[in-house]
C-alpha cells in the first residue's frame, strides 16, 4: 500500500532519517498538455521571483542568517506579510502566495544566502592568512546568485494532492490565480520500496516534466564514531584499500573486542582495475593523436574538441565508482560493520609524463576521490554506517601482525624460502628491505610467517590505524581466508 507524501511522520528517538530520490516523469498522452505545461512554466517563474525577493531580504541584514530553523518562517513573515495583528511590516510582499509555496521559498532562499555566505567568510580567512605571508591575493570573493530562473520549485503538503504513486494533482499559478487543475497528471517511474516513504517531490521542467520525490527511511542511530570505537562491546568496522593497478579495492571486516584483541571476519578484492586504466588510456591516446593533427596544441582547445571521447570516459568512471562503491556498501553491511575506513589521499598528484599517461593517472586520482565520497553517501543513506579516514603513510611498508618493515615483491613464497629470503636481505642488504612498488606479495623481514597479498597487507593496516586512535596497541589475533580459500599466508591464526 503506497504511504501518502503529504503525511509526514516524526523521526523515531535514537533513529536518522536515511534519503534518497525516486524520478517520476509525466505521460505525454493528455489532451490538456498544453494548458498544464504553460501553468508549470508560470508557477516556475513565480517560485523564482518570490525566492529572488526573500533572498533579497537576507542579503540586505545578514544577522537574519543567524535565525533558528524554527523561528525562520515566523521572522521572515513577519517582516513580508500582513494580517489582522499585523497591518504594516517592513518588506510587504505584494502577491498573495499560498502559504507551502511561500515557506519553500524561504526555505530555498535561506540555504541559498547562507551557503553563499559561508562561502565569503572562508574567502575572508583565506585572503587574510595570504596576506600576512606577504603573499599576492588575486583570488575573486564568491558573489550571491544573481538568476533564481534556474532553482525548480518545492512543492510542499499544501501545493499537491491525490498522489498514489501514479498520479497526481496540483495546485498551480495560471498566470492570474493560484488553482488546482481538473484533472489528475499521470506519471510513469519506480514504485515506492517497502519500509519508505515519500517526501515533499521537486518539479523540474527540462527536456520533460519531472517530478523529483525525496523517499525517506528511519533507521537506528548508530551513534558517533568515537562511541562506537570505545564501546565496551567492541566494533566492527571494514578497512578499504584503494589501488590503480591490478584490484581497484581490497576490503577487510575487522571486529574488536574493545580490549585490543581484533579478528577478522572477511575479505573482498575487486578486481578490473586493468581493464579501466587500458580502456581510459586508449581513448587518451586517440584524444592526444586528434589534438596533435589539428596543429592547436592542447593550450588552444575549443568546446566540443574530443566531446564525445571525453564523454565516454567521464560515463565509464562514473559507472565504475557507483559499481565499486555499491559492492563495498553491501560487504560491509553484510558482515555488520558501523564504519567504513578508507586512506587520505587528497595531494595525489599525476607524475610527469606524455598527455595520455598523465592524464590518465590524474582521472585515476579522480576515480578514487568518486569511490570514497560515493561509498560514503551511500553507506549512510542506505544503512546508517558512517565512514572515517586515515593517514596513508606506512600502510603498505608495515607488517599488520607486528608492525615491522616489509618487502614487496612478485614471488609466491613458501614458509621456507620466506625464511630463505629474509636471510639473504639481512645479510646480503644490510637490513634494508626489498621494495618494488605496486608488487602483489609482501614479506615481513623479522617473521617469515607473515607474507601474503600486499594489497589486503594495507587494508589491515588502514583499519588498524583508525582503532589507534580509540584502543591501546589493537592487535590482529585471528584472520580471515582470502575469499573464502586458505591462500599460502592466510591463515586462521597469526604466528
Amino acid at each position: 500500500m503506497t504511504r501518502m507524501a503529504n503525511k509526514k511522520t516524526r523521526r523515531k528517538k535514537g533513529h536518522i532519517e536515511s534519503q534518497k530520490t525516486i524520478k517520476l516523469w509525466v505521460v505525454d498522452d493528455v489532451s490538456y498538455k498544453d494548458n498544464i505545461a504553460n501553468y508549470i512554466i508560470s508557477t516556475h517563474k513565480k517560485y523564482a521571483e518570490v525566492t529572488n525577493f526573500y533572498a533579497d531580504i537576507l542579503l540586505a541584514d545578514l544577522s537574519l542568517l543567524e535565525t533558528r530553523s524554527d523561528d525562520l518562517y515566523v521572522v521572515l513573515e513577519g517582516l513580508t506579510i500582513r494580517n489582522k495583528n499585523r497591518a504594516e511590516v517592513q518588506f510587504p510582499m505584494l502577491d498573495d502566495v499560498p502559504s507551502d509555496m511561500r515557506r519553500a521559498c524561504i526555505k530555498k532562499a535561506f540555504g541559498v544566502v547562507k551557503s553563499w555566505y559561508s562561502n565569503y567568510k572562508k574567502w575572508e580567512i583565506k585572503k587574510e592568512k595570504k596576506l600576512a605571508l606577504g603573499k599576492k591575493f588575486t583570488d575573486r570573493p564568491p558573489v550571491p546568485p544573481r538568476d533564481y530562473s534556474q532553482m525548480h520549485p518545492v512543492l510542499y503538503s499544501g501545493m499537491y494532492k491525490d498522489f498514489d504513486g501514479t498520479s497526481i494533482v496540483l495546485k498551480l499559478w495560471t498566470g492570474t490565480s493560484w488553482a488546482w487543475i481538473k484533472q489528475p497528471i499521470n506519471l510513469s517511474g519506480q514504485s515506492l520500496p517497502n519500509g519508505w516513504n515519500w517526501g515533499s517531490p521537486t518539479l523540474v521542467l527540462k527536456d520533460k516534466l519531472h517530478l523529483h520525490f525525496p523517499i525517506i527511511k528511519q533507521i537506528p542511530s548508530p551513534g558517533k564514531i568515537k562511541e562506537q570505537a570505545q564501546n565496551p562491546d567492541g566494533i566492527t568496522i571494514c578497512s578499504v584499500d584503494l589501488n590503480l593497478d591490478g584490484t581497484v579495492a581490497v576490503a577487510s571486516i575487522l571486529s574488536s573486542d574493545g580490549t585490543g584483541n581484533v579478528e577478522e571476519l572477511a575479505t573482498l578484492f575487486v578486481n578490473g582495475n586493468d581493464a579501466i586504466q587500458h580502456r581510459r588510456k586508449r581513448e587518451l591516446g586517440r584524444i592526444a593523436k586528434a589534438y596533435s593533427r589539428t596543429n592547436k596544441g592542447f593550450g588552444s582547445t575549443k568546446e566540443g574538441d574530443c566531446s564525445q571521447r571525453f564523454k565516454k570516459i567521464k560515463n565509464r568512471d562514473n559507472y565504475e565508482s557507483h559499481r565499486i562503491s555499491k559492492r563495498l556498501v553491501q560487504f560491509a553491511h553484510k558482515h555488520g560493520a558501523t564504519v567504513i575506513v578508507f586512506e587520505c589521499l587528497t595531494n595525489l598528484k599525476p607524475s610527469k609524463a606524455k598527455y595520455s599517461r598523465r592524464s590518465n593517472q590524474k582521472r585515476a586520482y579522480w576515480l578514487k576521490s568518486k569511490i570514497v565520497s560515493r561509498t560514503k553517501y551511500k553507506a549512510f543513506q542506505m544503512y546508517g554506517i558512517l565512514t572515517s579516514l586515515v593517514s596513508p603513510k606506512n600502510t603498505s611498508r608495515e607488517c599488520a601482525y607486528c608492525q615491522s618493515k616489509v618487502s614487496r615483491h612478485q614471488l609466491q613464497l613458501t614458509n621456507s624460502s620466506a625464511f630463505l629470503l629474509n636471510q639473504v636481505i639481512l645479510q646480503v642488504n644490510l637490513g634494508e628491505v626489498i621494495y618494488l612498488n605496486g608488487a602483489p606479495h609482501y614479506l615481513c623481514l623479522k617473521n617469515a610467517n607473515h607474507q601474503g597479498n600486499a594489497d589486503l597487507n594495507a587494508s589491515r593496516n588502514v583499519g588498524l590505524k583508525f582503532l589507534r586512535r580509540y584502543l591501546k596497541n589493537p592487535k590482529i589475533m585471528t584472520k580471515s581466508p582470502v575469499n573464502g580459500a586458505f591462500h599460502k599466508g592466510t591463515i586462521p591464526l597469526v604466528v
